[in-house]
């Protein structure tokens, strides 16, 4: 029978999640498409910063102790976000969680006031992994795994497609993607990186080929304060080393490696990548660095 693409499509963590698959079947195809939402979704529903039911909001973030038994699944996420944010210097930290709230403030004086006031709470010392346990430095500090858990879901869904023998997919939420083998003419797969300063238009086509890309970009949801546009990525360390950077991309084995990396890069000094990373600056001028 001929392979042909069957493009699923579903919402989940306030974004657009798109697989396409690439089977003879379309009955294999829907059940593929089928386990991936339902996965993925699973993770919304566990990871929620906002949902006070969620395990991150019920049993790490409003925690009754500074040690938190662990279930293996998050044992597992949470180190590997520990030896990633090492990589990065720490700018990519998940401790913005414990200031996230203070982007509720109307006025950029209490949003830097408000941050200013809880930056002693969190950082890379404020957290650690032990014998299975989570442990807190102090009582303040929260986690927010929103740069971790849409990745992980592309991740999982491309676990999803080998584990029912698929060799060909292209799964991509919300910009964060994984290019499974090539398409079915021999092609690798061609995606997209956006114009920072214009998000309609595209600024260069990529050729992928079992790889990950995500794009880190100040243009995504963002809010103005008093004339200035605020970032819904925040950087839990106060000096900045390259605030000309509006869009970073990063191509690598794993979308949650790609994602931490992208973002770090936004706030700190090009990284050290390993040979099966690399990434794609643009800075204001629309001038680009890789790496």
């Amino acid at each position: 029978m001929k392979v042909k693409k069957y493009p699923f499509t579903f919402s989940a963590m306030t974004t657009a999640c798109e697989c396409q698959l690439f089977t003879e079947s379309l009955d294999k195809a829907q059940s593929i498409a089928l386990e991936i939402k339902h996965n993925t979704l699973r993770l919304e529903k566990k990871y929620n910063f906002f949902d006070a039911q969620s395990l991150l909001s019920a049993q790490i973030n409003n925690r009754q102790f500074n040690q938190v038994d662990l279930d293996a699944e998050t044992l597992q996420v949470l180190t590997q976000v520990k030896l990633l944010e090492k990589l990065t210097d720490h700018y990519f930290d998940i401790t913005v969680g414990t200031i996230k709230h203070c982007d509720q403030f109307e006025k950029l004086h209490d949003i830097e006031l408000c941050r200013a006031d809880l930056r002693g709470y969190m950082g890379p010392d404020s957290w650690w992994l032990a014998e299975g346990k989570l442990c807190f430095a102090n009582d303040f500090c929260k986690l927010d795994l929103g740069g971790v858990i849409k990745e992980l879901a592309v991740d999982q869904a491309i676990s999803i497609c080998k584990k029912q023998q698929l060799s060909s997919a292209l799964i991509n939420f919300g910009g964060d993607l994984y290019a499974l083998g090539r398409k079915p003419d021999g092609q690798k797969f061609n995606v997209a990186i956006k114009n920072p300063q214009n998000p309609q238009q595209m600024f260069a086509i990529i050729d992928l080929e079992d790889q990950a890309m995500t794009t880190s970009a100040h243009y995504e949801r963002s809010r103005q304060v008093e004339k200035k546009q605020v970032s819904h990525l925040i950087c839990s360390q106060e000096n900045n080393h390259a605030t000309h950077i509006i869009s970073a991309s990063v191509i690598s084995d794993s979308v949650l490696t790609s994602g931490i990396l992208s973002t770090a890069l936004m706030f700190c000094k090009p990284l050290a990548l390993n040979d099966k990373s690399s990434f794609i600056l643009i800075d204001n001028d629309l001038q680009v660095s890789q790496g």
